[in-house]
């Protein structure tokens, strides 16, 4: 999927999140254009609905 995180926002599941914070790729996800990294247990309804995802192994990206 790192062709879309240009210009999206990247939802991480727990485990995802915790494995990307253990071998610090956060900076790699903002490099190739994320703007911005959340919470995939935070996400809102109005995010849920309002926008087209891409989902790979507990990665979910918002596409705007």
């Amino acid at each position: 999927i790192s062709e879309h995180i240009k210009g999206g926002i990247v939802y991480l599941d727990a485990g995802v999140a915790e494995s990307f914070q253990f071998i610090g790729a956060y900076p790699v996800l903002l490099e190739l254009g994320a703007r911005a990294v959340c919470s995939l247990e935070n996400m809102s309804v109005l995010d849920a609905v309002s926008s087209r995802f891409i989902c790979s192994q507990g990665v979910f990206l918002c596409l705007q």
